[in-house]
């Protein structure tokens, strides 16, 4: 029988942030059982998961902040020349759900 792993421990093995881990059990891309309020994830159902993804998605990278600064701050330069539209929270919130898939 495999290992299994709490989201606090699939997030650091893998350099994700544990939001991440509870989107994948949310959106069943990785099956978990519950014991009590915490989800317990099989070793390898997470590697089926991380291999079946990576043959439709570009490779598993750990989370880096640096892309999403420098990506900010491009956005800040442009709302400071007029060339970017500012949005609302609400209309932020539906276009982040709408990544979020």
């Amino acid at each position: 029988m495999g290992q299994y792993l709490r989201v606090s421990e699939v997030a650091k093995k893998y350099a994700v942030n544990p939001a991440t881990v509870r989107r994948w059990l949310v959106g069943g891309k990785v099956k978990a059982i519950k014991v009590g309020r915490q989800h317990r994830i099989l070793e390898t159902d997470l590697q089926a998961f991380l291999v079946s993804s990576a043959s439709v998605a570009p490779p598993f990278y750990p989370d880096d902040d640096a892309d999403l600064v420098t990506e900010a701050e491009a956005t800040l330069d442009r709302i400071g020349h007029g060339e970017e539209k500012i949005w609302k929270l609400d209309e932020w919130s539906r276009h982040c759900d709408a990544l979020d898939g």
